[in-house]
C-alpha cells in the first residue's frame, strides 16, 4: 500500500509547484474516506449480510447525501436537460453503482489491503485514457508514478 502511495503522489505532483495546494489536500481527504469505508465496508461483508440491499443501503445514502450537499455548497442552481440526465446515468449508475457494487461483491473473496491496492490503480487508468483520448501530456514524473503503482500491485498480489 506505501508504493502504491508513492506512486500516486508521482503521479500526481505538479513539478514547480511548492507545498500543498487545496486540490491535494481534497484528494488527501478523499484517500481517508476511501480507506475507512473499505475498511468498515470489510467489516460488514464478513458478517454474511446480504450483498443487494447492503449496496442499496449504501447507494441510497451517497445520493441522498451527494443532493443535500449540492443544494448546501453549491451556489450554481441546477439546470435540468437531457445532457444532464445522461450525464448523471454515465456517472451515477454505471460509473458509481455499478463499481461499488462489483467491488462489494470482490471485497467477499478480497482483503482490504488488496481492495485498496486495485483502487489506487484509478488514477493511473484516468492518467492513460487521458493522454489517450483528451490529448493530456503527462510529465515524467506522471509516468514513473504510474510505474510505481503498477509495481505496487504486482508486488501486492505476489504475497
Amino acid at each position: 500500500v506505501f508504493l502504491a502511495t508513492v506512486g500516486l503522489y508521482l503521479l500526481l505532483i505538479s513539478p514547480g509547484e511548492n507545498g500543498l495546494n487545496q486540490g491535494d489536500i481534497l484528494t488527501f481527504g478523499c484517500a481517508i474516506s476511501f480507506a475507512i469505508h473499505i475498511i468498515m465496508q470489510d467489516i460488514y461483508i464478513k458478517k454474511e449480510v446480504r450483498l443487494l440491499p447492503f449496496f442499496c443501503v449504501q447507494s441510497g445514502f451517497v445520493t441522498l447525501f451527494s443532493l443535500l450537499n449540492a443544494q448546501i455548497v453549491e451556489s450554481t442552481p441546477i439546470i435540468w436537460s437531457d445532457q444532464l440526465y445522461i450525464a448523471i446515468i454515465i456517472t451515477g449508475v454505471l460509473g458509481t453503482f455499478a463499481a461499488f457494487l462489483i467491488m462489494i461483491w470482490a471485497q467477499k473473496i478480497l482483503n482490504p489491503a488488496e481492495t485498496a491496492i486495485i483502487f489506487s490503480i484509478e488514477p493511473l487508468a484516468a492518467a492513460v485514457f487521458a493522454t489517450m483520448l483528451g490529448g493530456e501530456i503527462l510529465g515524467i514524473w506522471g509516468w514513473m508514478g504510474g510505474i510505481v503503482v503498477c509495481l505496487a500491485v504486482i508486488y501486492g498480489e505476489s504475497g
